[in-house]
């Protein structure tokens, strides 16, 4: 029995000290102190919920931008032939935007047949196009036309003009 006591010696267990709760924390604080604890929970939780809200807009623009089942389905579509890693695809793709902000928005859709999906690679292949290309689509899905390369703002309107 002694060893047994002379092992426990060595090993008395600590008793774990029991930390105060969040809200006894907060009762502790004074007046001035818990105001500004308020004010800065209110303005994380609104930055937070501002960039919740921004992250789930962004997340809808880019689905819908990628949608490529909207190919004849009544309106016009112009089909960018798109790798997002390319600077030509990403100019080409302001110009084009640049161009379709002054069509309303059931005139003529615009979409991204991004390379590295599957979709975007079948799309690609179906109209053996490189990346930096625009397929034009009429409101039937029929092949109206190709633009390839970068071109400048007024040329992508004058095709756009020309086919819708």
């Amino acid at each position: 029995m002694s060893k047994k006591k002379n092992r426990n010696k060595g090993k008395q267990t600590k008793q774990a000290k029991k930390s105060p709760s969040a809200l006894a924390r907060f009762q502790e604080l004074s007046p001035n102190k818990k105001r500004r604890f308020i004010l800065k929970s209110l303005l994380g939780a609104g930055v937070l919920g501002g960039g919740g809200v921004a992250l789930a807009a962004y997340d809808k623009r880019q689905k819908t931008l990628h949608d490529l089942t909207v190919v004849g389905k009544g309106v016009p579509v112009i089909v960018q032939v798109h790798d997002p890693s390319c600077p030509k695809c990403r100019r080409l793709k302001s110009r084009t935007e640049k161009v379709l902000e002054n069509y309303p928005d059931d005139t003529v859709l615009y979409r991204l047949a991004d390379v590295n999906t599957p979709a975007g690679r079948r799309l690609q292949a179906m109209y053996n196009s490189p990346t930096v290309t625009l397929l034009m689509f009429d409101a039937n899905g029929s092949h109206q036309g190709t633009v390839q390369g970068v071109r400048p703002i007024e040329d992508i309107k004058a095709v756009v003009d020309r086919l819708f």
